[in-house]
C-alpha cells in the first residue's frame, strides 16, 4: 500500500540522520490500573464492573533533526459480572525528520484491536458488541520554497474491520497536495487537492465502492498570540463505484478555533465531509462537532472536559443512518513525577438504524472510572 512505500523512505532517511548526528535512545515503560463501572457495555441492558491493568512499553529515538517514537500497550481486563477476561491491543509509531532547512518529512501509524468500539478515538464507528480492528497510517512532506510559500504532500490511510455478520474490511486511501502562502504574520491562505478511494475488501476480491476529487480553499488567522482559527472548504465530486461511475457534487468543509494559554487549552472544530472505514459502510457523509477544554491550575492538578456530536449517512448524500454524542470529563493528580491518578466520567449516546449491511444496536451508556499509573523516568542512552 502507498504508506508502506513512504515508511521505507522514512526509515532510510532515519538511518542517514543517525549517522550524522548524536542520537539519544530513551526507553518508555508505564503500567496503568483502572476500576471502571459501565451501565451497558454489552449493549443489552446489563451492567458491568471492570478491573484493568495496562502494561505499556516503547522507545524514543531523537537527535536535533529527527524524532522517532514507538510504543505498544496491552489492556488486560476482568469482567466481574460475567467473570471472564478480555485482552485489547494498542500500538503506535511516529516519525519526524527535518531533512534540511527547506524539507521536512513525517510518517505515523496507530493500531487498535478492541472489544468496545466506543473506546476508539473516533465517533460514529459501528456500535456492535463484538471486537473491532481499527488503524490509521500516513506519511507526508513539507517543502518551503520561501519563507512565505510552502508545499505539503500527505497520504492518509484508514482501516476498519468488524468481526461480525461477514462485514468486509473497509479501507480509505486519501492522498492530498496543498500549497500554502503567508499573506502576513496573522494570515495564511491555502489551496488543496484531495483524492479519496473507498474500498471494501471481501474475500477473495476487493471492490472500489467510490472515489472523490475535492478542491479546497483555506484561511488560517491568528486573532491574538493565544487565539487562532481556520476555515477550509470547497466542492467535492463523488464518483460512485457501484453505479457505473455516476457522479454527484457536494460541498465539504471544516472550521476550528483554538486557545493556547499557559495554564489552559481550548479546541473547537466542526464540519461536513465524506469519510470512510466506519465499519458498517465503506463510505459515509458526516456532520461533526467536537469541543475539548483542559485546565492546569497547579503543577499537580489538571482538569479536562470534552464533548462531541455527529451524524452520518451513506455517501454521498443518503438519509441519516447514525447519530449520537459523547460528553465527559475528569481530573488528574500527580502524586509524584512518576505516579499519577485520574477520575473520570463519560456518557455515550448513539442511535443506529439498519443500513442493510448489518443490524446495528443503539448505545446508551454511562461510564465511571478511577485510574492509577506509574511511569518511571529511565535514563537515555547516547549513541
Amino acid at each position: 500500500m502507498r504508506w508502506a512505500a513512504w515508511s521505507m523512505a522514512v526509515l532510510s532517511a532515519f538511518g542517514a540522520a543517525v549517522a550524522h548526528a548524536e542520537t539519544i535512545i530513551k526507553p518508555l515503560i508505564e503500567v496503568g490500573t483502572e476500576a471502571r463501572y459501565d451501565t451497558d457495555p454489552y449493549l443489552n441492558g446489563n451492567q458491568e464492573v471492570f478491573s484493568k491493568i495496562s502494561p505499556k512499553g516503547g522507545v524514543i529515538i531523537a537527535n536535533e533533526n529527527l524524532k522517532l517514537s514507538a510504543w505498544y500497550a496491552a489492556d488486560a481486563l476482568y469482567k466481574a459480572v460475567q467473570q471472564v477476561p478480555e485482552l485489547d491491543h494498542r500500538g503506535a509509531i511516529d516519525f519526524k525528520d527535518q531533512v534540511s532547512h527547506k524539507l521536512a518529512i513525517r510518517s505515523d501509524a496507530e493500531v487498535w484491536r478492541v472489544e468496545d468500539p466506543t473506546s476508539l478515538p473516533r465517533l460514529g464507528l459501528a456500535a456492535v458488541p463484538v471486537p473491532i480492528f481499527y488503524s490509521t497510517a500516513g506519511a507526508g512532506l513539507t517543502y518551503d520554497f520561501t519563507q512565505r510559500m510552502s508545499l505539503l504532500f500527505d497520504d492518509r490511510q484508514e482501516v476498519a474491520k468488524i468481526y461480525q455478520n461477514g462485514l468486509p474490511l473497509s479501507l480509505t486511501q486519501a492522498p492530498s497536495a496543498e500549497l500554502k502562502y503567508k499573506l502576513s504574520v496573522r494570515d495564511t491562505v491555502g489551496v488543496t487537492y484531495r483524492y479519496q478511494a473507498f474500498i471494501a475488501v471481501p474475500t477473495p476480491a476487493s471492490d472500489l465502492v467510490g472515489q472523490t476529487h475535492a478542491g479546497l480553499m483555506s484561511l488560517e488567522h491568528r486573532f491574538t498570540e493565544k487565539w487562532h482559527g481556520y476555515v477550509k472548504g470547497g466542492p467535492l465530486a463523488w464518483v460512485d463505484g457501484t453505479q457505473r461511475g455516476a457522479t454527484s457534487v457536494v460541498p465539504v468543509g471544516e472550521a476550528g478555533i483554538t486557545w493556547e494559554g499557559e495554564l489552559s487549552e481550548v479546541d473547537l472544530i466542526g464540519g461536513h465531509d465524506l469519510l470512510g472505514s466506519a465499519g458498517y459502510a465503506a463510505a459515509v457523509w458526516a456532520d461533526y462537532a467536537e469541543l475539548a477544554v483542559a485546565w492546569h491550575p497547579t503543577r499537580k492538578l489538571n482538569i479536562w472536559v470534552g464533548s462531541g456530536a455527529f451524524r452520518n449517512g451513506l455517501a454521498p448524500d443518503g438519509a441519516t443512518t447514525v447519530q449520537g454524542y459523547s460528553v465527559g470529563g475528569g481530573l488528574g493528580w500527580a502524586f509524584t513525577r512518576e505516579i499519577t491518578g485520574r477520575v473520570q466520567a463519560q456518557r455515550i449516546q448513539q442511535q443506529d438504524i439498519n443500513t442493510g449491511a448489518a443490524q446495528l444496536v443503539a448505545v446508551d451508556r454511562n461510564i465511571f472510572g478511577v485510574q492509577l499509573s506509574w511511569a518511571p523516568e529511565l535514563s537515555p542512552k547516547h549513541i
